[in-house]
């Protein structure tokens, strides 16, 4: 019996690695600072491209260009220069201690 759609083990090791690489439903930790959240570890961080999703109780928010809240709910940040993005200021408004903030993102290798 021949595949149809046989996958060359490159594809497949590129396949298991980009599917190795994305964390879904990670939890947001708060930080001292009631606005900033941290991911457990640093994430892919390409504007327009590839990022990190938030969502705050289910609802998903929308990334800002700037750091004005007229333009978005949140900003990417690094807590460290040159240590990789692993940060998430929101800006529209103050999380509570009842929310969830939750992130999808592509693990930085």
């Amino acid at each position: 019996m021949e595949l149809l759609n046989a996958l060359s083990i490159a594809r497949a090791k590129r396949l298991f690695v980009e599917k190795a690489a994305h964390r879904t439903d990670v939890r947001l930790a708060p930080t001292v600072e009631p606005r900033i959240f941290q991911t457990p570890e640093t994430f892919q961080h390409a504007v327009g491209a590839v990022t990190i999703e938030v969502f705050h109780n289910g609802r998903r928010l929308v990334q800002s260009p700037t750091t004005s809240p007229s333009d978005g709910d949140y900003i990417v940040e690094e807590s460290t220069p040159g240590g990789g993005y692993d940060q998430v200021q929101i800006l529209s408004f103050i999380p509570n201690a009842r929310s969830v903030l939750i992130g999808n993102y592509f693990a930085a290798s």
